[in-house]
Order: structure tokens, then C-alpha cells, then sequence
């Protein structure tokens, strides 16, 4: 009797070792889910935080571990993993003139597992600079809509497709600007580096719906002092400045005005713009256009058009467009 008392409350103890009992909300530390026990296929997907991204996956099973150490979700529940590596921008965070130390520092994301309409707290303060890691959760269900959430400084953030953040700049490094009058050539070259972010150090997290777009670095140089006008017959009229450069930068669609870091700098006929930021909303694409206007005056010795006129401006433009994310 007490020989089989023992063998039965040893079999009792491989049983509860075996599959050791969960519940729903659990969180399982130092347990992988392998490849062959998830019920379907990974999902990647990417999820923007302040100053990067975090590539997420996230996989699904009924049962994980090892067979000495086999974990079984309950009755009517899943085991789901998330995994996530953080990745950084080749051009690093947008940073706003004037940031404090404190403002450059990554405010770092608090990440949620989303199914079943309840929320799963995965991971708290993840920077870019963090290792990646995992963690498996107990869930309600079969976590077939299964996501993972980041709330970066008050908002929260979900994934998106092939995006990270910051993004690169669609226009970056010396291009010629646009001359809108026919046969004039003004050698304007414009300088246009702008970006979109959920996030800007020193202006912090865009509200809801909202990106930050921020034009920095941009700039407007001349190449040749004269600015050559040809008439119908090929007559050339030369002209010189006779005043000093008026810049604009716009965002289409949008009416508020930007937050301006400085002020501009002019130094002759080049100018080197202060850094601009602006609202945008998340999911249209945005268009900015830098526009650069100079007065100038005929300088006849170097002209042989008679009839060209005294006075003239140079009037060009460059734009890019972001698509919505």
C-alpha cells in the first residue's frame, strides 16, 4: 500500500511538472515558443517608436517548452510570444534647435499586447538601444487578432508597414532650383532636407493623427553673380541683384504656421534658413516648397538686348512630397 501510495504521487508530480498550470494573464519568463508549436506562421511587423523602430514578431501556441518543462495553456486560452529588436534610423533622431540634454534622451515606449479586446503589458521603457528580447503571455482566446502597441510620452502608437522614424529625407544635398520664367537661368541651387516624425526631441511626441514635419539644415546658394535672360532672336540681357533674397517655405494643405528655431541668415544673395516645424496630419502625404525670390537690375555692358527691361527677379522653387505613412 505504501509502496503504491508512492509510485502514484510520484506519477502525480511528473504530471504537474510536466504541464505545469497557468492562467490567463500570466507572463512566462525563460520559456521560447519553437517553431514547430506556434499554430500558424510569425507575424512581422514594425512599430515606430521616438527615435527609430522596433521590429516585432509575434507568434501563437497551444502548448511551449521543452518536453521536460512543457507549458499548456488553459481551456479556452493561447500562449502567445512577442519578440522585438530594436532598430535605429541611419540618420539619427530629429533633433530640435535648442534641445535641452534632458530632450535628446530616448523617452523610451511601454509596449502592450492587444487580443481579445484586453490589454497585455509586455514591457516597459524599451529604447533603441536596448537588446532585443521576448516575452510569452498567457491570453484569452485564440489570438487571432493579435497586436503589440507602443505608448511613447502619453501616446499610443501601432504598427506600420515598412516605416520607420525618423524617415529619410525625400530631397537632401545641393539640386537646381526651378526657374518658372521661360530661357532664364538664374543658378540658384537650393538645399531642401526635410523630415517626418511621430517624434522630434525637443517638441516631443505629435499629437494624435498628427507627424511632425521638420525642414532643418536648408539652404539657398548662387553659383554665378549675373543671372542671363535670352529673348525670342537670342538676344542675352545679363542682370545682377539689386537687393537682398526673400525665402518662403510651405507646407501644402496646412494654414497654421510653423514653429520657427531663429532666425533666418542672409549673406549677400545666399541664405541659410532657420529650422522650421509643422503639424501635419499622419495619414495625407505633405508637400513642402521653398521658394526664393531676388530683385535685380539690367547691367547693360553686358548685355545686347536693347529692349529688355531695367528691372527683373529671379523666381524659383524646389519642392518634395512625403507620402502618408
Amino acid at each position: 500500500m505504501v509502496l503504491v501510495a508512492l509510485v502514484a504521487g510520484a506519477v502525480g508530480w511528473r504530471t504537474h511538472e510536466t504541464h505545469r498550470g497557468v492562467q490567463v494573464g500570466d507572463r512566462l519568463d525563460g520559456i521560447t515558443v519553437f517553431s514547430g508549436q506556434t499554430e500558424a506562421e510569425p507575424e512581422r511587423m514594425t512599430l515606430p517608436v521616438a527615435f527609430g523602430s522596433l521590429i516585432v514578431t509575434v507568434g501563437s501556441a497551444r502548448e511551449v517548452g521543452e518536453r521536460s518543462h512543457l507549458v499548456r495553456a488553459p481551456e479556452g486560452a493561447t500562449l502567445v510570444e512577442v519578440s522585438w529588436s530594436p532598430t535605429t534610423s541611419f540618420l539619427g533622431p530629429v533633433v530640435w534647435s535648442g534641445a535641452s540634454a534632458r530632450e535628446r534622451r530616448d523617452p523610451g515606449a511601454d509596449l502592450t499586447l492587444v487580443t481579445g479586446g484586453r490589454r497585455y503589458p509586455i514591457a516597459t521603457s524599451v529604447t533603441t538601444a536596448d537588446e532585443g528580447t521576448s516575452a510569452v503571455v498567457v491570453v484569452e482566446g485564440d489570438a487571432s487578432d493579435a497586436r503589440v502597441e507602443a505608448r511613447i510620452a502619453g501616446r499610443t502608437i501601432q504598427e506600420r508597414t515598412g516605416t520607420i522614424s525618423p524617415r529619410a529625407p525625400r530631397a537632401e544635398g545641393y539640386t537646381g532650383c526651378q526657374d518658372t520664367v521661360d530661357k532664364t537661368y538664374s543658378w540658384v541651387a537650393c538645399n531642401l532636407p526635410a523630415y517626418r516624425s511621430l517624434y522630434v526631441a525637443g517638441l516631443g511626441v505629435a499629437p494624435a493623427g498628427k507627424e511632425w514635419l521638420v525642414v532643418s539644415g536648408a539652404s539657398v546658394t548662387r553659383e554665378h553673380r549675373a543671372i542671363s535672360v535670352y529673348g525670342d532672336d537670342e538676344q542675352r540681357a545679363e542682370y545682377i541683384p539689386s537687393g537682398a533674397p526673400k525665402v518662403s517655405v510651405t507646407v501644402e494643405g496646412v494654414t497654421t504656421g510653423p514653429r520657427v528655431a531663429g532666425s533666418d541668415k542672409v549673406t549677400g544673395d545666399a541664405v541659410q534658413l532657420a529650422d522650421r516645424a509643422w503639424l501635419v496630419p499622419e495619414d495625407r502625404s505633405s508637400t513642402v516648397r521653398l521658394r526664393y525670390r531676388l530683385p535685380t537690375a539690367l547691367d547693360r555692358s553686358e548685355s545686347d538686348w536693347p529692349g529688355a527691361p531695367a528691372k527683373g527677379e529671379v523666381d524659383v522653387s524646389t519642392t518634395t512630397t512625403y507620402p502618408a505613412a
